[in-house]
């Protein structure tokens, strides 16, 4: 969301694009993803965990899948940030309630709290 307006010293160069900006930022992050997860293999293969997946292609096109997905939604984001300038805090609370209607905090409070406080 903030990719182009933290860069606005880098798109003061005139070959700078704001999407050359954008599709650079993703690229870092799938960067990162790859090295996180390759250690994650590596290291949970050095204690004796088997975590390596059966089905690598399917994994990676997964990974490719994400990231694809989330480039675009970049893209959309900064597209309808220069059009609508409280755009930012719309898509960040609206991002925060997908948490809530995940259900993720349903998990943690079912399994981590005591049988009593369960019930009630």
């Amino acid at each position: 969301m903030h990719g182009v307006a933290s860069n606005g010293s880098l798109l003061q160069l005139p070959p700078v694009k704001p999407f050359e900006v954008i599709l650079a930022r993703g690229l870092l992050e799938f960067a990162t993803d790859i090295i996180v997860a390759v250690t994650l293999l590596i290291g949970f293969a050095a204690i004796g965990i088997p975590a390596m997946p059966d089905d690598l292609s399917s994994v990676a096109m997964a990974l490719v899948v994400t990231a694809l997905f989330g480039c675009g939604v970049g893209f959309v984001n900064a597209v309808v940030q220069t059009l609508f300038r409280s755009w930012d805090k719309l898509w960040n609370n609206a991002t925060r309630l997908l948490y809530f209607f995940s259900g993720i905090f349903r998990y943690y409070l079912a399994n981590g709290t005591k049988p009593i406080l369960r019930a009630a």
